[in-house]
């Protein structure tokens, strides 16, 4: 594979294996409802996980920090404890593939 022979193998950065040096980017997929994940969200995102080799890291995009900051209605919120049990399902299903997550 020449100068790309690192590409597909496992690192660690920060604390965090990864299984390879790809990357999937943040990208706005508008499977949320009020800031709540849908399962076809979570769905998406898990058959990427399942993939072989799959990215090393996912990064999810269409997230907001504050209402104020949402871009649109379909939008997944971090601004607000009552997210916090469907985005755990969203990183354990990630997880469950040894799948790394950000946002």
């Amino acid at each position: 594979m020449g100068e790309f022979s690192l590409l597909l193998e496992p690192f660690e950065f920060s604390g965090i294996t990864m299984k390879n040096h790809v990357l999937m980017p943040a990208m706005h997929i508008g499977m949320a409802r009020d800031g709540l994940v849908l399962d076809g969200f979570i769905d998406f995102y898990e058959e990427r996980a399942k993939a072989d080799p799959g990215p090393g890291l996912m990064i999810v995009g269409g997230c907001y920090v504050e209402e104020r900051g949402m871009g649109a209605p379909n939008f997944v919120g971090l601004d607000d404890d009552r997210f916090i049990p469907r985005l755990r399902e969203f990183t354990d299903r990630m997880h469950r593939h040894s799948q790394p997550v950000a946002v």
